[in-house]
């Protein structure tokens, strides 16, 4: 078998690829190889898309076994993401992470600037006892001074120090105040 990068194709073959190009890729390089016993990469075929000013037919409505498209999901399903939050359905192509929404379920819209934690750090915890709706800067100053933790009621009591932190912070930043290692110069 040739590799395409070490060859110049003929004129049958150019007029061949031209009237292929149009289709997905993989597809491209299959019927090439089938015919001309050539290897096309999909770099090559992108080069030559792009060369010849031509664009590829769009699988539109394909999707890989096993995947659901998320306007077919029904009403308050969930899914995890890859990075390990509960997403659940809401609407008609809307989505909201399940801490927030079951937050909302039982105190109401969260506050701008806000965010739910997990108090015990498992993102599958979404028991309301686990979560805590703080301001974004204070859970900042908690993550960056590692008083989150995996026991619920240590993160409570990092939480009340990370907002006296904070508030330390703001108010020096007010007057003009520096610091250096913790200390109010």
């Amino acid at each position: 078998m040739e590799n395409s990068s070490e060859r110049y194709y003929t004129h049958e073959q150019k007029k061949y690829l031209l009237s292929i190009l149009h289709k997905p890729s993989r597809e491209v390089i299959d019927l090439f190889k089938r015919k001309y016993n050539i290897e096309l990469t999909p770099c090559r075929v992108k080069d030559y898309r792009k060369y010849y000013k031509i664009k590829c037919e769009k699988n539109i409505g394909q999707f890989k076994k096993g995947i659901i498209p998320a306007n077919t999901k029904k009403m308050y399903s969930e899914h995890i993401s890859t990075d390990g939050y509960i997403w659940i359905k809401i609407g008609n192509n809307k989505h909201i992470q399940k801490q927030r929404w079951v937050w909302e379920q039982h105190n109401g819209k969260m506050p701008k600037d806000h965010c739910v934690i997990f108090l015990n750090k498992n993102t599958l915890d979404v028991d309301i006892d686990n979560l805590a709706c703080v301001p974004i800067g204070i859970k900042n100053v908690a993550m960056n001074l590692g008083l989150l933790t995996n026991d619920r009621e240590i993160t409570k009591v990092g939480l009340i120090l990370a907002e006296l932190v904070y508030k330390r912070h703001k108010i020096a930043e007010e007057n003009n105040i520096k610091y250096r290692r913790g200390c109010v110069l």
